[in-house]
């Protein structure tokens, strides 16, 4: 499912730290690809299995350069659990959209404005055009936590306004990690920051892209 996102490993990479990080991990991996239902979605169990092992291969190859081997371990059992989340909740679901057909984006730092949405009736085309960038330079990891951002499932809403917070406020990370079932330990509420900050950076460079290829309707 994400072979598309794979590179080549970077140089340096540690092999000893990769196959004993990989056979720690394997149970896990087996454990949660089991938990899915393979008929459902018209693959038998070794093809779900092997999602997993891109996985693993996507984030160590992403993290090993600035993550000890611990707090690496963590990202990568965190990164497993929220992607058989993500197959459940997202995979499954009807829309199976990358991205909703119509977002509120005000809660991002403002991405109506990487476009000219000055144009109202055109500002649902500018913003699809700036998620579909943003998409791209980012990981399903943290387009998931960004999707759960933009429009807070009933849960999330439910235990917010029990905080006494409003839904407007930002989602406290260990809120997120609870809802995807990542537990609320230190490493868990990390790998959310983690993923946020992704999804910013993307936006900064929507930003500077936008500003300067402004998008044309024609």
């Amino acid at each position: 499912m994400e072979e598309h996102r794979l590179t080549e490993m970077k140089p340096g990479y540690d092999e000893k730290l990769f196959n004993e990080l990989y056979e720690k991990t394997t149970p896990l991996k087996r454990r949660l690809a089991g938990s899915i239902s393979a008929g459902k979605l018209g693959v038998d169990y070794d093809e779900i299995l092997s999602w997993f092992d891109v996985k693993f291969i996507y984030v160590f190859n992403k993290y090993f350069e600035t993550k000890s081997p611990e707090v690496l371990k963590g990202f990568l059992l965190n990164s497993l659990s929220m992607f058989r989340n993500r197959i459940l909740k997202v995979a499954y679901s009807e829309k199976n959209s990358v991205y909703r057909d119509t977002l509120e984006l005000d809660e991002v730092n403002n991405l109506e404005s990487l476009t000219y949405s000055e144009r109202e009736p055109h500002t649902e085309f500018y913003l699809n055009k700036a998620m579909s960038f943003i998409t791209e330079k980012i990981s399903d990891d943290s387009l998931l936590v960004l999707q759960i951002d933009l429009d807070p499932p009933l849960y999330i809403k439910e235990r917010m306004e029990r905080m006494g917070k409003k839904v407007t406020n930002k989602i406290p990370s260990y809120l997120v990690a609870d809802y995807l079932s990542l537990g609320k330990d230190k490493e868990a509420v990390n790998y959310i920051n983690e993923l946020r900050r992704e999804y910013r950076e993307a936006t900064q460079l929507a930003k500077e892209h936008f500003a300067l290829h402004p998008v044309s309707l024609n």
